[in-house]
């Protein structure tokens, strides 16, 4: 069995690792844009919505929920 397994592997090396960089070089760049999506949403969020804006967003889900913290 080990030996067959040593001739697949001699067989298919170059495949294997073609998949194996593949999939490794898809992973990080899917990665890299989701990062770079979510860079990009929070910039948007901050640019739209300042401190009072998060305050009164925040009182208003602490409203739903039920808790209330005091603000500082």
């Amino acid at each position: 069995m080990r030996h067959s397994i040593k001739l697949y592997y001699q067989l298919r090396k170059v495949s294997i690792w073609t998949i194996l960089v593949i999939v490794t070089i898809f992973g990080l760049s899917s990665m890299a844009l989701n990062d770079a999506s979510w860079y990009q949403a929070r910039n948007a969020f901050d640019r739209h919505f300042d401190a009072r804006h998060y305050y009164d967003i925040q009182d208003y889900a602490n409203s739903l929920v039920g808790t209330k913290k005091p603000k500082n």
